[in-house]
């Protein structure tokens, strides 16, 4: 649902998803420093996938950039 949103929502809805308060619920499914080791696979690499399609989609929204960057350090 969350990457249909994407594909076909507007601005208002890109910002909303580009909030430090929303992206870091997202890093904590995948980082083992939070939930990690509780979520599945098949979760984490669907999230981080999302992440890297939406930082190549939507170059001008840099804290989703950021927020991609930031697990692929981990």
């Amino acid at each position: 649902v969350l990457e249909a949103c994407m594909k076909n929502c507007g601005r208002r809805f890109h910002n909303e998803v580009g909030k430090y308060r929303f992206l870091n619920e997202l890093i904590k499914l995948v980082s083992p420093k939070y939930m990690g080791d509780n979520v599945s696979e098949k979760v984490k690499a669907k999230t981080i996938e999302m992440l890297y399609s939406w930082t190549v989609a939507f170059p001008n929204e840099a804290k989703i950039s950021e927020a991609y960057d930031t697990l692929r350090r981990q």
